[in-house]
């Protein structure tokens, strides 16, 4: 008599994936169920049983809420800290390059006499 084996995924709520096979039914499976057995030798005997064993993974969930709560608020720490920064040293160009300096940028000064006509 033959086994189905059943291994289902899920991630939360979503069943990810689904495989089986067949395999044949351990023999402490047949002695206890030896009826189903007969009935699934007996050649006269229909509608035939089937075993089925599943087998549950569970898959990491991920949570797009906590994920965005972790998002934003690292985004406010960094307008914090940015903003403090430019209390502290004002908005000067001089002190904005020091604010770049880590990047390896180059802020460009413009003075009045560069200012362009649009």
């Amino acid at each position: 008599m033959p086994l189905l084996e059943v291994q289902l995924r899920r991630a939360g709520d979503e069943l990810t994936g689904v495989k089986a096979r067949v395999v044949p039914l351990p023999d402490d499976m047949l002695i206890r169920h030896a009826t189903l057995y007969e009935d699934y030798k007996n050649t006269t005997h229909w509608p035939k049983h089937v075993m089925v064993h599943y087998h549950w993974i569970d898959e990491g969930d991920i949570d797009f809420n906590k994920g965005l709560y972790v998002l934003m608020t690292t985004g406010r720490l960094g307008v914090v800290q940015v903003a403090s920064y430019l209390a502290l040293w004002g908005d000067t160009a001089e002190h904005a390059g020091l604010l770049c300096a880590p990047l390896n940028l180059k802020l460009p000064v413009i003075t009045s006499s560069q200012s362009a006509d649009w």
